[in-house]
């Protein structure tokens, strides 16, 4: 059993009087505390080298994190009323701290095809590069192709195997995104091929999943990311991330016409050790919601203006303890996306700009 503790506080000058740095998730609370995560995982994962072997895992989150790791049919309804957490001022009227459930799966290791991995259940996504359980990411907060472009969890099954020559492949079956129970019954599809040079020092992988989210199972909606890593000296290391989406019928032209929305974006990450304990970070992306279909859900030409989404945040990982981490980061992001009667999307839709100074504490036990 692991656990986890993530709490901190994001400073955001513009004090917006709804308190919240929208549109940033996860550390979205603004001049405030928040416990974004207590993270627990139990059971054992199978194991890779034995010929048979049985394994399970239940993740449980409890903090303002859940909210955003919600799976339709389990810590909701598939309407998308509430099962067990409170009410409260979050936009779909749900509460600031509750109990989320994002993993509960099985899974077997059988000597198949030299060694395949069968996992059923719910899981995380293998898209991306960073994760929901904070304390593996270097940021506090998130890359907005994770918030908005990407799904978080899936409900099916997810088979893993060895190629050779570097290469892992993971493919399988869905109930599409952030789902338990499907709205449609129509299946999805989701898969990963990742390869690791010989040296060790570089990844590519390359992950997509395409399933039918609307409630009449006829629009597919199709995203795939690219993600390559390179350790570039004994101290230094880059990511580069690359994601693009679509979903039929996910915008309407100027005549209220339904077309194809899409959305795309590049992440770039640098990380340097200063010392055995203390790892600078720079990430810069740009996300773009080119028909406004993700960030906010303004899909209409007539309703909204932009597509852009800019982000540079700079941060400082210390390692203070065994069990103890120390994140702090100085956030900078603009938009030129303006909805019908409002200023921008930033400051409760006042403003185009909005920077943000955070810092949390990682603890693990």
């Amino acid at each position: 059993m692991n656990t986890a503790m993530v709490q901190g506080f994001t400073w955001n000058p513009d004090d917006p009087a709804s308190n919240f740095n929208t549109p940033l998730t996860f550390n979205d609370r603004a001049n405030e505390y928040q416990l974004n995560q207590i993270y627990l995982s139990m059971g054992r994962r199978a194991s890779r080298t034995a010929r048979w072997d049985i394994g399970g895992q239940v993740d449980l989150l409890y903090g303002t994190d859940y909210f955003f790791t919600q799976a339709a049919g389990l810590e909701t309804r598939v309407d998308g009323t509430r099962r067990w957490n409170r009410s409260g001022p979050r936009g779909t009227g749900a509460a600031i701290y509750g109990l989320a459930m994002p993993q509960i799966f099985a899974e077997l290791q059988t000597p198949f095809l030299g060694g395949t991995n069968v996992k059923v259940g719910h899981f995380y996504t293998v898209l991306g590069y960073e994760v929901v359980p904070s304390a593996n990411n270097f940021f506090y907060s998130r890359a907005y192709t994770m918030q908005y472009g990407e799904p978080f969890t899936h409900t099916g099954v997810l088979v893993s195997r060895t190629l050779g020559s570097g290469f892992d492949l993971q493919t399988g079956m869905t109930r599409g995104w952030d789902n338990w129970e499907d709205n449609n019954d129509d299946e999805g599809y989701l898969g990963k091929l990742s390869w690791t040079a010989p040296d060790g020092l570089s990844t590519l992988a390359f992950g997509l999943t395409t399933s039918k989210e609307d409630d009449a199972g006829i629009n597919n909606t199709t995203v795939y990311s690219l993600v390559l890593t390179r350790v570039l000296s004994c101290r230094c290391r880059y990511v580069l991330q690359h994601d693009f989406g679509t979903e039929d019928g996910g915008e309407f032209d100027v005549d209220d016409n339904p077309e194809t929305a899409k959305w795309y974006g590049i992440n770039q990450y640098f990380f340097f050790d200063l010392s055995r304990k203390v790892t600078a970070g720079l990430r810069v992306e740009w996300f773009r919601d080119q028909d406004n279909s993700r960030v906010f859900d303004f899909p209409s030409e007539r309703l909204v203006q932009g597509g852009n989404y800019t982000g540079v945040t700079g941060g400082v990982n210390w390692r203070a303890g065994s069990n103890m981490m120390v994140r702090s980061e100085v956030r900078g992001d603009w938009s030129d996306v303006v909805p019908i009667g409002a200023g921008g999307v930033f400051d409760d839709f006042s403003g185009k700009e909005q920077f943000t100074w955070a810092t949390d504490i990682i603890l693990n036990f």
